[in-house]
C-alpha cells in the first residue's frame, strides 16, 4: 500500500505544470523608471558556470511588450563560461516600470543577471537583480 501511495504522490508531482519550467528562467521585479526623458534600460546576464548556456534576453516595457534592443549580444550564440553579455533597449519616454528576463536552453541555476534602468544621460537610476 506504501509503495502504491508513493508511486501516486510521484505522478502527482511529476504532472504539475509548474515543474515542466522550473529554473529554465530568471527575471527581475518591475523597475521603478518614474518620469525620465529618453530612458533606457540595460539587462546584464553573467553565466557563473563552467559550461556555456544558449539563452534568450528579453527587455519588456510595463505592459509587458517586448523593446527593440539598441544593442545586444546575448542572443544568437551561447553564452560562455564566466561571461557576460548585455541587452540595452530604449524604452517609452515616461515609461512608469520595465523588466527583463533570461530563458536558458537548459537550467538557469548557473545565470545571475541585473536590471538598469538609465536617464537620458545614462546615470543609473534604479536597478534589480533578476531571480
Amino acid at each position: 500500500m506504501r509503495a502504491h501511495l508513493g508511486f501516486v504522490i510521484l505522478g502527482v508531482l511529476l504532472s504539475t505544470p509548474g515543474f515542466a519550467l522550473a529554473g529554465k528562467t530568471i527575471a527581475s521585479p518591475p523597475v521603478f523608471c518614474g518620469v525620465l526623458p529618453s530612458p533606457q534600460a540595460a539587462c546584464y546576464i553573467r553565466n557563473v558556470g563552467p559550461l556555456p548556456v544558449a539563452i534568450t534576453v528579453q527587455v519588456t516595457g510595463e505592459n509587458g511588450t517586448p523593446r527593440v534592443p539598441s544593442f545586444e549580444n546575448c542572443n544568437g550564440s551561447p553564452l560562455a563560461a564566466g561571461r557576460t553579455c548585455v541587452v540595452l533597449a530604449p524604452l517609452v519616454e515616461y515609461t512608469q516600470f520595465a523588466a527583463c528576463s533570461a530563458t536558458a536552453s537548459g537550467s538557469a541555476k548557473r545565470l545571475r543577471g541585473t536590471v538598469e534602468v538609465r536617464d537620458g544621460f545614462f546615470t543609473v537610476v534604479s536597478a534589480q537583480d533578476l531571480r
